[in-house]
């Protein structure tokens, strides 16, 4: 039997007016979504490099124990590189830090060797 995998995508929460990051309710509703999240087996949380949605994901994150956090970036013209950043700590006080388990595989951990290229 194969194991089925889910796929959850969200928005980011809402933003100022001038668009520069979350409002007070943007931020109020992605720490919502972190909490109904919770018992969700999450392998990674992936977003793009906007600042909101950044701050979306780090809130989101913040209720999150162990769920690494996925910033895909552009490391030089048609190529896509990604930058994994694991977090530890208790929910809501989140500092970087080491996830071995929990890594996705989709990235370098931080401790690997590099590849020469």
């Amino acid at each position: 039997m194969t194991a089925s995998r889910y796929l959850y995508l969200t928005r980011h929460g809402e933003v100022v007016p001038d668009e520069s990051g979350l409002s007070g309710n943007g931020r109020r509703q992605a720490g919502f979504l972190g909490r109904r999240l919770r018992g969700v087996p999450l392998a990674a949380i992936q977003h793009g490099p906007s600042h909101r949605t950044t701050q979306t994901a780090q809130l989101i994150g913040a209720q999150l124990d162990g769920v690494p956090e996925v910033t895909p970036s552009i490391s030089s013209p048609g190529r896509r590189r990604e930058t994994c950043r694991a977090t530890t700590g208790t929910r809501g006080g989140r500092r970087p830090g080491r996830a071995s388990s929990t890594w996705p595989s989709t990235c370098a951990r931080p401790d690997a060797p590099t590849r020469p290229r």
